[in-house]
């Protein structure tokens, strides 16, 4: 590595207020002898840098994992005129249709891949909702839907408002049970009557979405509509309000392969009618995720887009390895060693062709998702440091570390663990184009006082070093110095 050498830059702050100027002088002369020394023995291990060399061998990639939530997109909407929901004529569905539900929305079963997350836009004219099944939900629960810009939720449907025979010979319909309109899974469903609800006047291409309101039971939503906010169970008071659960988290998904009631088939074509199957519980690792516990569907000339979307969590980041000017000819770079990593969460936007599959259409960052935190992995050092990136600094004596503590270096022939975490904050700030971070740290000797190191510029010795964080570049032993190859541009 040949080149010209520039001068590294080490400010000096002074501890005491009494320092006369020829005190000062002489601080500021040892601190630059040993600046000089490291200078000096650094090109003598590792040769004559080049004027190029920038000391950030990172590369950023970013890391992309799918999460399992969504979050509201930014809404682009007209000005609602006088926005309405009427509640219209029954409608008959009839056994071609539910047998799909039944068939593929098995109760307790995990029914993720029938359907895929979702947004909706308002359409530009009417559109109806039919309510079309009911499961076996324990719970007590209501529909409701959300319009950006619409102060009111609508309420559109309640448990069992809605009938249904199992037979054709039924002569009478009946409301659903707890155990939904199957009776556990051991009749068929034959026909179901169901109110239509249009809407007209919402603010065309706004957001909209669904959720529900659940109580544990129907007493609870009586007493909570009363005016109630409190039951005692035990010796405890558990408030009465519902658990919202919405479509924004999976809690609802579009519904593929069900076929258009006769009732609409002779106006509507399978691009006007949208099915939506509900979950009436969260979304855990113990949930069923049936989706049979309430189905309904959406119909119009246009029905409300569905854009069916996932969330995208990016991460990247750089770990910093650092020397603290302890001793002139160390350069193990293990004095310091800090993961800084950068979070973010983008949503995946999808149309779907047609034949079912996913097509990518695009992705936004979801607002005010990014994130940035520092992990310390390593000190070698025996003095006390204060640690800058960006806006924020953590100062080694503060949080529970004596200055002379050595941790996980290799020292005295200990295992170095490379994640381990001596210490975890949040960030502020962090530029990684600009490698933002500084040390301050602690001098020893006569004179008193810190060394400030910042991130070096090209061409310049360096005392910081910037690698990617995966793959896991390893540092370096208690006083073993990095190899020669880790200054090579390959």
């Amino acid at each position: 590595m040949m080149g010209s050498m520039a001068v590294m830059g080490i400010a000096f702050t002074s501890c005491s207020k009494d320092l006369t100027v020829d005190a000062e002088a002489a601080a500021q002369a040892a601190v630059n002898q040993v600046r000089s020394e490291y200078e000096s023995n650094f090109v003598k291990k590792y040769g004559e840098i080049d004027s190029e060399m920038t000391w950030d061998y990172t590369t950023m990639n970013p890391i992309s994992s799918l999460g399992s939530s969504a979050s509201a997109a930014t809404t682009r909407a007209t000005r609602a005129g006088n926005p309405t929901m009427t509640k219209g004529n029954d409608i008959i569905i009839q056994s071609n249709v539910l047998s799909w539900v039944t068939t593929n929305l098995k109760a307790g079963s995990n029914n993720y891949l029938k359907g895929s997350p979702f947004y909706m836009e308002v359409p530009g004219n009417s559109f109806t909702i039919v309510p079309i099944f009911q499961g076996q939900a324990g719970y007590y629960w209501q529909l409701c839907m959300h319009v950006d810009g619409i102060s009111n939720d609508k309420v559109i449907w309640e448990k069992y408002d809605i009938e249904y025979k199992n037979y054709e010979s039924d002569r009478n319909y009946k409301k659903p049970t707890n155990t939904g309109m199957t009776d556990g899974n051991s009749k068929p469903v034959y026909e179901v009557k169901s109110h239509t609800y249009t809407f007209n006047n919402y603010p065309e291409n706004a957001k909209m979405y669904f959720y529900l309101r659940v109580w544990d039971n129907e007493n609870d939503y009586k007493n909570w509509k009363n005016g109630y906010k409190w039951k005692v169970v035990g010796h405890q008071y558990v408030s009465l309000d519902p658990r919202i659960l919405t479509s924004l988290n999976y809690q609802m998904l579009a519904l593929k392969g069900i076929q258009i009631p006769a009732a609409l088939a002779n106006e509507y074509t399978a691009e006007n009618v949208t099915f939506i199957g509900c979950e009436d519980a969260e979304i855990t690792s113990t949930g069923d995720r049936d989706y049979e516990d309430l189905v309904f569907m959406m119909y119009g000339k246009p029905a409300p887009p569905i854009t069916h979307v996932d969330v995208e969590t990016v991460t990247a980041g750089k770990r910093y390895l650092i020397e603290d000017l302890g001793a002139t000819n160390d350069f193990d770079f293990n004095d310091v060693v800090v993961d800084v990593v950068e979070e973010y969460k983008n949503q995946i936007y999808y149309n779907i062709a047609a034949n079912g599959q996913k097509v990518f259409d695009h992705k936004t960052e979801i607002d005010g998702s990014r994130k940035q935190k520092a992990i310390i992995r390593a000190m070698g050092g025996t003095r006390d440091f204060t640690l800058t990136i960006g806006n924020k600094s953590w100062t080694k004596s503060e949080n529970g570390y004596a200055s002379t503590d050595m941790l996980n270096t290799g020292w005295n022939g200990t295992e170095i663990e490379e994640n381990k975490v001596l210490a975890e904050f949040d960030v502020t700030g962090w530029i990684p184009a600009n490698n933002n971070i500084s040390i301050n740290v602690e001098r020893q000797g006569n004179s008193t006082g810190f060394y400030t190191i910042t991130f070096p510029k090209k061409g310049d010795v360096p005392m910081i070093v910037a690698t990617d964080i995966t793959p896991l570049t390893p540092w370096q032993s208690e006083k073993q110095s990095v190899p020669g190859w880790w200054y090579t541009e390959e």
